[in-house]
Order: structure tokens, then C-alpha cells, then sequence
């Protein structure tokens, strides 16, 4: 599992889809994490990352980590708004949310047995989700096709040559 510490500023959509796409070619899932120094469970989680307890467990998985005080507003603006955390949650090529997630832990030592079914389940779905699509390009030109072929769009449009 790689941890990567997310910029204190900036768009949270941009720098997700930046590093989606990173993670896509090196051949990782991406999921955000967002926590707090004074989260116990997140902590607990933090520290058994860095003792390297997913090893064998969440191969292959980026966490682009933010913290809550620190980034709560841009968070919810890119669609990462949570309840409680720890928070977990799904990514996607345009940067922003997804429905595929989940929040918050028990407390103490037996907090990472508790997250780690979930994050198990949750980057096994992220993965399937990640299967379906390409990059943030291929993605784009997708649905500039699809809106092509419902007429929304005019034609010659979803060629990368023609985009602004």
C-alpha cells in the first residue's frame, strides 16, 4: 500500500484525477483517505500503515491522504463530504466522488481489524470499477461519443484535436 500525503491547497478533483491517473500507470487503485490527528481509530490506521499490517492485504492500493481540519470545505466540494472518520472512499478519472465508500470505526487496538474488511471490500470494487474504465481520456471521448450519437453534440467533436 502506498500513502501519499495530499497538497494543503488546490482542488481536491484536480489532484485526485492527477493522481488516478498515476495510479493507473503504475498499475494501483486509488482510493482517498481523510482522517484527523485527534481521530483515534485514524490514527490506529495511520500507524499500522506505516508498520506496513497491509501488506499481502491491500496490494496494489494508493491512499491519497487528507485531513479533515485542514481540508473539510475543499473536500466537500469535490464530493467527499463524510459523516464521521476515518473516511474511505472511491475515486474516479474526473477526480470526484463516488457512492463507493465508507466512514468511521470503532476505537481502539481493534480498529483496524474493523477497517480492514471494509477497505478489502472497498478496493476490490474500486478495482472492478477501475477494469471498466480507462483513463480520464478515454472516459471524456466516451461520453463526447455518446452525446454525439443522441444528437447533443455536433459531430467532429469528441476527437481529442477538437477539444479546447
Amino acid at each position: 500500500m502506498d500513502w501519499v500525503d495530499a497538497p494543503a491547497e488546490g482542488d481536491v478533483a484536480n489532484q485526485v484525477r492527477r493522481e488516478w491517473a498515476r495510479a493507473k500507470t503504475d498499475g494501483r487503485s486509488l482510493l482517498v483517505y481523510v482522517g484527523a490527528k485527534w481521530c483515534e481509530p485514524c490514527r490506529y490506521f495511520h500507524e499500522a500503515v506505516q508498520a506496513r499490517r497491509f501488506d499481502g492485504v491491500a496490494d496494489g492500493l494508493r491512499l491519497l491522504a487528507y485531513d479533515l481540519d485542514r481540508d473539510k470545505e475543499r473536500l466537500e466540494a469535490a464530493g467527499y463530504g463524510s459523516d464521521m472518520i476515518p473516511l474511505l472512499a472511491g475515486t474516479a478519472p474526473d477526480g470526484r466522488g463516488t457512492a463507493r465508500k465508507f466512514q468511521g470505526a470503532v476505537k481502539g487496538a481493534e480498529a483496524v481489524d474493523y477497517i480492514t474488511p471494509r477497505l478489502q471490500r472497498l478496493l476490490a470494487s474500486q478495482r472492478r470499477f477501475d477494469a471498466r474504465v480507462g483513463t480520464a481520456e478515454d472516459s471524456l471521448r466516451h461520453a463526447m461519443d455518446r452525446g454525439q450519437a443522441d444528437g447533443v453534440l455536433p459531430a467532429g467533436t469528441a476527437t481529442p484535436a477538437a477539444w479546447p
